[in-house]
């Protein structure tokens, strides 16, 4: 028995709840499961009890961030052959980017508010600055000199 073990042992802790010598394969099937139970990509707040087996400081202990411990986990699913979840981070991660790429694309309007129309032409003289054209000047697209 190890010394680590045998420190929780005399202080009457669960040798499972504790980040001593637990395996990576462990850690990441914790992980699964508490994905499965999800039905998501878990947040850093949920891995905790009930749902978890281990709390999110051990993998920021182990890994160096929760972040870095999802990487981890998404190549160790993959290293592990077709799995269900290892498509589902593939489809989760595809749609993220394509909202992402939808959001970057149309972040506010494209019309402009007739408050800010009038106070273009208010600025400008209520005349085009390249033709010379003026709303004023013309009655239904024809001139009106």
């Amino acid at each position: 028995m190890e010394l680590g073990s045998k420190a929780l042992e005399k202080a009457s802790l669960d040798k499972s709840r504790s980040p001593i010598n637990i395996s990576e394969d462990e850690l990441f099937d914790n992980i699964r499961s508490v994905w499965q139970q999800l039905g998501r990509q878990p947040k850093y707040q949920e891995i905790k009890s009930p749902l978890s087996s281990y709390h999110a400081r051990t993998y920021v202990k182990r890994f160096g961030s929760w972040n870095r411990s999802l990487l981890l986990f998404r190549e160790w699913i993959q290293s592990e052959g077709g799995n269900n979840i290892s498509n589902e981070i593939s489809g989760e991660q595809k749609d993220t980017e394509q909202t992402e790429q939808e959001s970057i694309r149309h972040k506010t309007k494209r019309e402009i508010s007739d408050r800010l129309r009038f106070r273009v032409l208010m600025r400008d003289g209520f005349s085009c600055k390249s033709c010379g054209a003026s709303p004023s000047k013309t009655l239904w697209g024809r001139a009106t000199y």
